[in-house]
């Protein structure tokens, strides 16, 4: 069972995070959004609190969504999903079109993309953790090959202390390494019927303005909304206050 965390009561929203991330990246929003619903935040598998396994790609990390449903009783509800957590909802969506009522994508289209993470990779496998004095040892290895302090920054929420000395990844950066292609492939979205909002980060490249028009044709049997927020790729970090605005207006 994938780690999970609810917040609030009404009807359920689902929150699925990034590559790399975890709920909690999420509970700032998370909070705002507990006022009207029972907010699930949840930690997908290999990432923070949740299993860790050689196998993942969209049709696995769906299926982890739908036991936890299960779990809960939960028939359906609402998926919100960022970045790759936005590409398990769209899969969510069109493999089990009975367990989705809205779906929220935050910053992501269907389409395959180009490989973008592999000096993250790098700079991850170049660190012993267990050999760490402290975290500012592990922020100046990131350096060397990540010059982005904000990235470094969330990628070192990944690192925790290991009770038996040193430190330890809550991520599990091998099996994303080897599943890093099916993160990158494109995703079905033809049989989708849910109503879906995408929201993309008007300075981000993972929807651009002239793929707006091709993601709503793909989509052929869902009632689909494009907005643009002022914001990069982490349109929750950048403008929580207008994604919640746009999401919770969207939700009803």
């Amino acid at each position: 069972m994938i780690f999970y965390k609810k917040v609030g009561e009404g009807r359920p929203v689902i929150i699925l995070h990034g590559l790399f991330g975890t709920g909690d990246n999420w509970r700032t929003f998370a909070g705002m959004l507990k006022v009207q619903y029972e907010v699930i935040l949840v930690d997908q598998r290999n990432h923070g609190r949740s299993f860790w396994s050689d196998d993942f790609n969209y049709q696995i990390a769906a299926q982890d969504v739908i036991d936890m449903m299960d779990h809960l009783e939960i028939q359906h509800a609402d998926i919100i999903g960022h970045s790759m957590g936005g590409k398990v909802g769209l899969t969510l969506a069109q493999k089990h079109p009975e367990r989705v009522d809205k779906l929220v994508v935050v910053d992501i289209g269907k389409k395959k993309y180009p490989r973008g993470h592999d000096a993250i990779f790098e700079a991850i496998f170049s660190i012993e953790p267990k050999l760490l004095n402290d975290r500012q040892e592990a922020d100046d290895k990131l350096a060397l090959k990540i010059k982005d302090i904000g990235v470094r920054q969330f990628l070192l929420k990944s690192l925790a202390r290991d009770k038996e000395g040193g430190f330890r990844w809550k991520t599990n950066f091998s099996a994303l390494y080897k599943g890093y292609e099916d993160i990158l492939s494109e995703v079905e979205v033809d049989q989708i019927s849910a109503k879906t909002l995408f929201i993309r980060g008007s300075k981000s490249s993972y929807i651009r303005e002239e793929e707006v028009s091709i993601l709503k044709d793909n989509l052929t049997n869902a009632d689909v909304s494009i907005v643009s927020l002022d914001a990069g790729h982490w349109v929750h970090a950048e403008r929580p206050k207008e994604l919640f605005e746009q999401v919770s207006s969207f939700l009803g």
